[in-house]
């Protein structure tokens, strides 16, 4: 049926994630905080621990969606998917669940390094829920970009500047360099949305009600980038081939 037809094209996304060594160097990446976080005092690793955290189901989902999109389209893999008896929206689905599976193999990393090395505890639950949300709606964006662009230096190009513009905000609140009352408005920012919820996730900050709205905003979000944007952009370029 079409939960097995689901089942097997996430297996094929994951297989094809480890052949074109995208999940390595996600893990790698992971492994850079773990050795970070072994030299930070146990207060430090926590501080820096949402940023870090959002660095990997964040920046990377975004500029790993757009590499893979592109390795795909070089191995003609999206004109093979597309004469399977799947639809669409399954193949879109298995992608974001592709990207969360990522995100959250670098987050039980990094969650095990903290409880190992500091003894720090997090709030899994929600940590779970926003490494999927942020992972699954920033590879959205990473499929739009690569998607849009003609080609591979296009899709750097416009990932590194979307980087820039969404990542600032996050890195400016996280500084206090943006005071913390603006949070609120600076959230629309995916990548602060994101960081107000893993600091409720490492319990840097108790803020429920941030944390709430900042997964809310990250899983609408994905869902709507999926459903109406990386879906229709997917369909037009899959009939052109």
């Amino acid at each position: 049926g079409s939960m097995s037809s689901l089942v097997k094209l996430f297996l094929g996304e994951m297989k094809r994630m480890v052949s074109y060594k995208i999940l390595p160097i996600s893990v790698a990446t992971s492994m850079i905080w773990v050795v970070l976080f072994s030299l930070l005092s146990a207060a430090e690793a926590r501080r820096f621990a949402p940023l870090l955290l959002y660095t990997d189901a964040g920046v990377m989902s975004l500029l790993l969606a757009g590499a893979f999109h592109h390795l795909e389209r070089i191995d003609g893999t999206v004109k093979t998917m597309m004469v399977l008896p799947v639809s669409t929206g399954q193949i879109i689905l298995a992608k974001a669940l592709a990207a969360a599976a990522l995100g959250l193999i670098s987050a039980l990393v990094v969650s095990l390094a903290l409880y190992f090395l500091h003894g720090i505890t997090l709030r899994y639950i929600v940590l779970l829920l926003t490494i999927a949300a942020a992972a699954m709606a920033h590879a959205a964006i990473g499929l739009v970009i690569a998607l849009k662009a003609r080609d591979f230096s296009g899709t750097l190009g416009g990932v590194m500047l979307f980087i820039m513009l969404i990542f600032v905000p996050a890195i400016l609140l996280e500084t206090g360099l943006i005071p913390r009352g603006w949070a609120w408005p600076v959230m629309l920012s995916p990548s602060a949305a994101a960081t107000e919820a893993l600091n409720y996730a490492v319990k840097t900050t108790g803020d429920l009600p941030k944390a709430a709205a900042g997964l809310a905003y990250l899983g609408i979000l994905a869902g709507i980038l999926y459903r109406f944007v990386v879906l229709r952009l997917f369909r037009s370029h899959a009939s052109v081939g």
